[in-house]
């Protein structure tokens, strides 16, 4: 953060937000966003709903607290690769599939969770620059 990256909420504990109650989405933003908040000074201005899965109810609870949702155009599904469901090189194929699909922008869904998933940042970013894309913050794209 003190670098000038952008930090975003993913929520508390990682459901699926469509199928919990008002105040459970609430809490769920509220918590994450606070912990946050306490490390960077800052409570997050966006966030990214797990799986995706977003709705018009969970979107305006969201906005009502200050928080945009941010959501990706493809998933390169490099979580996967931990449990050996997925490898390397096919998580930076669905890159190159992505730059292929969107040639002039996009937003590509992406983990920290495993040194495996991380350690491809710098080949994702390689590909990325040399292909001509510009990096810029989710909140650029679609905040």
């Amino acid at each position: 953060y003190d670098a000038g990256h952008q930090i975003a909420s993913h929520t508390w504990s990682h459901p699926v937000m469509t199928s919990i109650t008002d105040a459970q989405i609430i809490a769920e933003l509220m918590w994450s966003g606070k912990i946050i908040e306490e490390v960077t000074g800052q409570f997050p201005r966006y966030w990214r709903p797990p799986q995706g899965e977003i709705d018009s109810r969970v979107r305006r609870l969201s906005s009502a607290l200050g928080m945009h949702a941010v959501i990706w155009d493809h998933d390169t599904n490099d979580w996967q690769i931990p449990g050996g469901t997925r490898t390397a090189e096919e998580a930076l194929a669905e890159v190159e599939d992505w730059m292929d699909e969107y040639p002039e922008n996009g937003l590509s869904l992406e983990h920290d969770l495993y040194v495996e998933s991380a350690g491809l940042a710098p080949a994702i970013l390689d590909l990325v620059r040399n292909a001509g894309y510009q990096i810029k913050p989710a909140a650029d794209c679609n905040g």
